[in-house]
């Protein structure tokens, strides 16, 4: 945005309402694109395998409208409250704006958190997201609905889910394995368990990990099953950890949360 809008805007902020002149919602708008690029996918692929196309685009849509306003300046916020205000459908994000308000960035939320913190879906579906946000954007670039770099970076993104969900899903369960029997014949724990919350695997060597907190610490090794060291990568995040250490002093995973790769 110029010097000039900044300030037009500036000036306008005090008054609402003429601030909402700035803008107006958009002739082709999110969902109209997003309805489009599916009328044509169901024309061209199996059943199932359209559903899974409809089904990431459901939660992409739910992921804009539920995240992407936080993006937009004064004057779109404001049209953007109102119009949700008075119907929170139809006065959505998706049914507000048009597809240039798609960004990179709206694509790494998707993919990296979205679908696997906040969709509890069939795994083929969120194995699928990648393929099916790269096949969007190449449509979107298709029909002239993204710039060039947007695309190229949105791409780029679709391109690294693709690999790194269905690999992220086959870790968490490589660890999910060895957690529950840990319930079912808890071992005894000397000392603290360590909650860390967040944690970023470190290092990994075969059949063992490293992870560290928010501060830096690092904790391990964690003796894991192959399967898990096999697929993990250093700088992937675990959204929960919680270990602690047996008589022996080998440290033991108590509690884990979903795995996040680096997309």
């Amino acid at each position: 945005m110029d010097l000039e809008a900044k300030s037009l805007i500036a000036s306008h902020a005090a008054n609402p309402a003429r601030m909402l002149l700035m803008v107006a919602v958009a002739s082709f708008t999110i969902n109209d694109m997003l309805d489009a690029f599916l009328a044509e996918q169901r024309a061209r692929l199996s059943e199932s395998t359209f559903w899974r196309y409809d089904g990431v685009i459901d939660c992409f849509r739910s992921m804009l409208d539920q995240y992407a306003y936080t993006d937009l300046d004064k004057a779109e916020q404001a049209l953007w409250e109102k119009r949700f205000n008075e119907d929170e459908l139809e006065g959505s994000f998706c049914n507000t704006f048009g597809p240039e308000k798609i960004t990179s960035g709206h694509a790494e939320e998707f993919c990296g958190y979205f679908m696997i913190r906040k969709v509890m879906g069939p795994q083929d579906m969120i194995n699928a997201t990648g393929t099916v946000l790269k096949k969007l954007v190449a449509w979107m670039v298709e029909h002239d609905h993204v710039d060039p770099e947007t695309a190229k970076a949105i791409k780029l993104t679709a391109t690294r889910a693709a690999k790194l969900l269905p690999a992220a899903e086959k870790l968490n369960v490589a660890l999910r394995e060895v957690t529950p029997r840990l319930f079912d014949d808890p071992p005894v724990v000397v000392g603290p368990i360590h909650e860390l919350g967040p944690a970023t695997i470190s290092r990994v060597e075969p059949g063992k990990l490293w992870f560290t907190d928010d501060e830096g610490t690092e904790y391990g090794p964690i003796d894991v099953p192959a399967a898990a060291t096999d697929i993990a990568q250093p700088g992937w995040e675990i959204g929960w950890l919680a270990i602690g250490q047996l008589q022996s002093a080998e440290w033991r995973i108590l509690e884990i949360g979903f795995v996040y790769p680096d997309i």
